[in-house]
């Protein structure tokens, strides 16, 4: 029985680790025509991804992370807690784009963006 109880545990902790909330996407680069940029043009790799809490105090507010050359990007585990997002994708020779969104407890908006 105490085996079973430990064997319980570790699951729930890890089914609860794996529904941590995150914010997750993909990076399309476009031209002026909204047309997909091809890959060996130009691709969205090393994109910065701000993801700014803005229901949280200052110090707790912010995570970043880099785009793949594939576009794709996510926060890192346990970096995202519930409450409004602003992100933002910035990559040089782009504008700025800029997303609002909504992370539940359990939630992993997924937030793609074209970039001009």
């Amino acid at each position: 029985m105490k085996r079973y109880t430990m064997f319980s545990a570790i699951c729930a902790s890890w089914l609860l680790a794996a529904c941590a909330p995150s914010i997750r996407g993909t990076i399309t680069l476009v031209d002026a025509n909204n047309h997909p940029i091809p890959a060996e043009v130009a691709t969205p790799e090393g994109a910065v991804v701000n993801m700014i809490n803005t229901t949280e105090a200052v110090e707790q507010a912010s995570h970043s992370v880099l785009a793949g050359a594939d576009g794709k990007f996510e926060s890192a585990k346990d970096a995202i807690k519930k409450g409004s997002y602003k992100v933002e994708v910035t990559q040089l020779g782009y504008q700025t784009e800029t997303r609002n969104v909504e992370v539940g407890t359990f939630s992993s908006p997924t937030v793609d963006v074209s970039v001009h």
